[in-house]
């Protein structure tokens, strides 16, 4: 890992190990000095799970570190203004990185959800530097009330992400590729009391459209009818599940997951979840586009106040074996587990109620095997009296 200004820190990690650190720890920084900087990994084994975390007092979240930077960027959520954030107030943070060693020339532009460029800015980012700073800065005054973020350097290289702060809660959004896929799946869909699910979908392409969405229940059954929605070029979806699917088969309530088929490769999109009152707590993944059968999720918080959960979905129309294996921090195997998840099927457990052996366990990471490629999630809570005070969701690490 390297800072810039800094001299670089180089750590052995040894096989099945696992590196977790505060940056000010790994960086030798003074207790209560500031760390302004972006971070760099650079290994001699393709075969890393990697995850970072940012957050506060009350706040926390995170993305898997990025892999894939190009010349543009879509962050597919933003939000500015007093009320814009399911009524509450909300700001927009963006930190992006120049990873070449000249300066590059930066647009920014706000595109709202009719597809309409609505604001723009530039900047000139150093060579190697990084830019943080809020919407407002960039914009001014402008109220953003959803649509999406671009950032475009052509013939730059840049690799960002988003933070968008409301009260007490904080949502990352990694900057993407324009390019999406014409198959995207989420293994999170809950819409019941007090917990919300949105959809997000983004049409980066030249012209219209068309989506069928599906939400599978837990049994491997649809919950409802297939729902069809048509994304003008250029512009956005974005709905809570409630309303997308609003006659189930079970009251309203929607558990399970989603599939998404799009005929066009220039669809993004997003699921964005937590509570839905007053949005006390929120976390957000992209959808994902790539199953797989090999896959690490870097964390595990399994103490008192704390719970670790994992969503498992089988998207294959065979049942495929999944086997769970919880390791600590120095690479020691706590403890595994076996099933069968059968064709259409979900679970969703506390990772401490796949692997009892983890009940307690602070650190280290749970590694994913299936027979059949899957989709996956992890998130991780703090809880007080008074419920979930922290939410954080953990996308894989895929390994095959």
């Amino acid at each position: 890992m390297i800072p810039l200004g800094s001299n670089p820190s180089v750590r052995e990690l040894e096989p099945d190990n696992q590196l977790a650190r505060l940056a000010s720890e790994l960086f030798e920084q003074q207790p209560g000095s500031s760390l302004s900087a972006w971070v760099k990994l650079k290994t001699d084994n393709p075969r890393i799970g990697s995850f970072f975390q940012f957050g506060g007092p009350g706040f926390l979240d995170g993305a898997v570190a990025a892999t894939q930077p190009g010349s543009e960027l879509i962050f597919t959520r933003v939000f500015q203004g007093a009320d814009v954030l399911r009524g509450q107030p909300a700001e927009t943070i963006l930190n992006l990185v120049n990873l070449l060693s000249e300066v590059q020339d930066v647009e920014l532009s706000w595109i709202d959800q009719h597809g309409a460029v609505r604001v723009t800015a530039s900047h000139s980012i150093s060579a190697s530097g990084f830019l943080r700073t809020s919407l407002a800065e960039l914009f001014g005054d402008e109220e953003m009330r959803g649509g999406y973020l671009r950032a475009s350097a052509p013939g730059g290289i840049l690799a960002g992400f988003v933070e968008i702060r409301s009260g007490s809660t904080s949502v990352g959004i990694p900057g993407r590729s324009p390019e999406g896929s014409y198959l995207l799946y989420s293994a999170q869909l809950a819409s019941t009391e007090g917990l919300f699910t949105s959809l997000k979908l983004i049409n980066l392409g030249s012209s219209e459209a068309s989506a069928i969405l599906t939400a599978i229940g837990e049994s491997g059954q649809p919950l409802s009818a297939p729902v069809v929605v048509q994304v003008p070029s250029g512009a956005t979806i974005e709905k809570d599940a409630r309303d997308l699917f609003s006659e189930t088969d079970i009251g309203g309530t929607l558990v399970g997951s989603l599939i998404i088929q799009v005929d066009s490769r220039f669809v993004l999109g997003d699921v964005p979840f937590g509570e839905s009152e007053r949005l006390r707590f929120a976390a957000s993944l992209p959808l994902q586009s790539e199953p797989f059968d090999d896959g690490v999720f870097n964390q595990v918080a399994n103490l008192s106040n704390f719970f670790t959960g994992l969503a498992i979905f089988n998207l294959q129309s065979v049942e495929t074996s999944v086997r769970i294996e919880v390791f600590s921090a120095n690479g020691t195997r706590v403890g595994a587990t076996e099933f069968t998840l059968g064709a259409g099927q979900r679970i969703s457990r506390l990772v401490s109620e796949f692997v009892p052996a983890s009940a307690g366990q602070a650190g280290g990471y749970v590694r994913l095997w299936a027979e059949q490629p899957v989709i996956a999630q992890l998130l991780f809570a703090q809880t007080d009296k008074s419920g979930i005070v922290l939410f954080s969701a953990v996308p894989p690490t895929a390994l095959r």
